[in-house]
């Protein structure tokens, strides 16, 4: 409920447009407790959305933390509790110090100003860390790691059409959880262009003091997982090499969509060492191609396609990083054929 109190009257939480309010003066986790809560309609259509994206977020973290082969969450109920609380709590430092809050009163500034608001909103946003107790805190910088690891991989995936953003990762954790699932959805085509380049510092700032605040180190350690060293995604093995999934990723037919982001479209072409893929042209067009067709699609058919040496190689099997790529290298040709490519390019 205090995320919702900042969502929805932000100015209330701002001394005029310098720096937000005190800590004592922002509303406390124990106030949505009452007994005599009301809402109005909006309140509850927000409260509905902002459930759905830490719902979606919840399977996100389960699919890559704890169990690849499902999509939705396989949670504990703790397990639950403790994600969505930290996400919750993530979202309200981006509501309260994030790019909903500063962004329209830093931009009226004048540039000698700049520097000064930055300091105190960066004081105010490490008070409010550290106003967490210590287990919590802990669980939110989990949280917030996870969603930075989301928004570092739709930087890579390549869905925006322009490539010289700066920070565009730090950009999309500063704006909140909600556009950062959008960016990873690939939901989100277009960044506000008079917004990055004029608040990069406000956005950098906001990250550097996640990363620089630290859990108590004499506390006990506390995870979202009750016990992350026996996940699914932990001991798998790749079914070539037999890497074990603890030293890095494993991929099969339940996660190839997550690929996007290790394997952009515009890497597809550095797979191949053919004469006739010798030109920025085919480049361009491969990778067109590559963004237009759903990843798990493009993967199935470079299956479907692949030569004799990789009959034995089936899309349910669990692939390390090495042994994928080494794939993809000698088997994109044939997709690229099949989708009349580089003829096209030439005519």
């Amino acid at each position: 409920m205090r995320l919702l109190k900042v969502m929805v009257d932000i100015k209330s939480y701002w001394h005029g447009w310098l720096a937000p309010v005190p800590l004592s003066r922002l509303p406390k986790e124990d106030d949505s407790l009452s007994d005599d809560l009301n809402i109005t309609m909006r309140e509850a259509r927000t409260l509905a959305v902002n459930h759905d994206v830490v719902q979606e977020l919840e399977s996100l973290y389960s699919w890559r933390n704890k169990d690849p082969r499902s999509a939705s969450s396989q949670l504990t109920l703790q397990e639950s509790e403790r994600f969505q609380k930290a996400v919750y709590r993530v979202w309200f430092i981006c509501a309260m110090y994030g790019r909903p809050a500063p962004a329209p009163r830093v931009g009226k500034s004048k540039p000698k100003r700049l520097a000064e608001i930055l300091r105190e909103l960066g004081r105010m946003q490490a008070k409010c860390l550290q106003s967490f107790a210590p287990s919590q805190l802990a669980l939110l910088l989990e949280a917030w790691h996870f969603l930075l690891s989301l928004a570092t991989w739709a930087s890579r995936a390549e869905f925006l059409p322009h490539k010289n953003y700066r920070s565009l990762e730090g950009y999309l954790v500063w704006s909140g959880p909600s556009i950062t699932l959008q960016a990873f959805q690939g939901n989100m085509t277009s960044v506000d262009r008079k917004v990055i380049p004029s608040m990069s510092a406000t956005y950098e700032q906001f990250c550097e003091v996640f990363k620089v605040t630290m859990a108590p180190e004499h506390q006990p350690r506390v995870d979202i997982l009750e016990s992350p060293h026996k996940c699914i995604s932990k001991n798998l093995r790749c079914q070539k090499c037999s890497t074990l999934g603890s030293h890095e990723d494993l991929w099969s037919e339940s996660n190839w969509s997550y690929l996007r982001g290790i394997f952009s479209p515009s890497k597809f072409f550095e797979y191949l060492e053919l004469p006739w893929w010798n030109t920025y042209m085919d480049a361009d067009s491969l990778e067109k191609v590559c963004r237009s067709v759903p990843y798990p699609q493009l993967i199935r058919e470079v299956f479907a396609l692949r030569s004799e040496a990789y009959e034995s190689w089936k899309p349910e099997h669990w692939l390390c990083v090495t042994c994928f790529q080494i794939f993809i290298r000698d088997n994109i040709e044939a997709w690229c054929h099949s989708r009349g490519y580089p003829e096209q390019v030439h005519q």
